[in-house]
């Protein structure tokens, strides 16, 4: 995946919009390249190998031009500065690999995909199964995705996908103090129709007590163009532990009942969210386009989308069909709808 470089910090000034490889390499020295290369891998960062006339392009620049044998200097790009530490760092690219690898690191946290946040406005509503469509229809573009389950109360959304027994890290798994390599996290998690998942099992979910939710996101979102997280409702209650996983949103959708209760309740959840990033509302089983568009003045939200239920989907989960099988049904039409004209639409803003 080729990501462009993308900041929740810096905010690069007019002249400065091109889009930068996240590591360069300057020089002659294959064995240089191909050390920082399977570090580049683990962190899941880019690198390119570029001529000398190319300098500029790279937010850390790796070079042997000059230097020792098995010795590369290291610098951020001017640009970075503020956020960077300045000046060169000579290094062994053998015997000084965690130090090399620290550098990737930085450079990781601050290049990233999209990421999707899905709630339920109530309990009951779907918000898993839609989390898990969303992601695989992005993902059938060719980009890579990835699916979190951050519910922590979740029996583990590899059931909804028939995956249960599918080998691959769950998030108990998941231990231990520092970053999260991105890559290696990525290929550490089981596959489904070509999106990565992160589940909950019978072990347990995402944990509420120390910050590994905050971190897988980050990794996954480093490696992947699109990161689809399944949240609880309690993600919205200002209070709960959770909630600082919002601020790592692009986009939210908030999944919600037609009946005029749960509209008044989604009405104050949506007021609690705010306007930090594009939110969408879907309804199901909106009765029309007019009934949508009575939806969209109650809520006070101009994203509003229908979705249809699929009478058959229980039965089908009985029977290892998963969200996406029955791809000509009225909800895949749905679920394409609310990717291509909010997700996508608003991604090509």
């Amino acid at each position: 995946m080729t990501t462009s470089h993308r900041s929740r910090n810096f905010t690069p000034s007019a002249e400065s919009q091109v889009d930068l490889t996240s590591v360069i390499y300057v020089g002659h020295d294959q064995d240089a390249f191909d050390e920082l290369r399977k570090l580049a891998e683990l962190v899941g960062v880019e690198i390119a190998h570029v001529s000398r006339s190319e300098l500029s392009q790279g937010v850390l620049r790796f070079s042997s031009l000059g230097c020792d044998d098995g010795e590369v200097e290291a610098s951020f790009h001017e640009l970075f500065a503020p956020y960077f530490a300045k000046g060169v760092v000579h290094l062994k690219y053998r015997e000084d690999a965690a130090d090399l690898l620290e550098l990737m690191v930085a450079v990781g946290a601050t290049v990233r995909g999209r990421v999707v946040g899905v709630i339920g406005a109530q309990g009951g509503v779907g918000s898993s199964t839609l989390s898990a469509w969303i992601a695989r229809t992005l993902g059938q573009s060719g980009e890579d995705v990835a699916l979190v389950d951050m519910n922590p109360g979740s029996v583990g959304i590899d059931m909804l996908l028939s995956r249960t027994d599918a080998s691959g890290k769950r998030w108990v798994d998941l231990h231990g103090r520092g970053a999260l390599l991105a890559g290696r996290l990525c290929d550490s998690l089981f596959s489904w129709h070509g999106v990565k998942v992160l589940s909950a099992d019978h072990r347990g979910g995402v944990p509420l007590n120390n910050d590994q939710g905050i971190k897988v996101i980050s990794a996954l979102a480093q490696v992947n163009a699109w990161t689809v997280l399944d949240f609880a409702p309690s993600v919205i209650c200002a209070t709960s532990a959770e909630n600082m996983w919002l601020e790592w949103c692009d986009f939210i959708v908030v999944v919600t009942g037609e009946a005029e209760l749960n509209l008044a309740v989604t009405k104050i959840k949506l007021e609690k969210l705010g306007k930090g990033c594009p939110t969408a509302v879907v309804v199901e089983n909106a009765h029309s386009k007019n009934h949508l568009a009575h939806i969209s003045q109650v809520l006070n939200c101009m994203r509003v989308y229908n979705l249809r239920e699929q009478k058959s989907f229980d039965g089908d989960i009985e029977h290892g069909m998963t969200p996406g099988d029955r791809h000509r049904s009225g909800t895949a039409k749905d679920v394409k709808t609310i990717c291509e004209r909010f997700l996508l639409e608003v991604e090509s803003e």
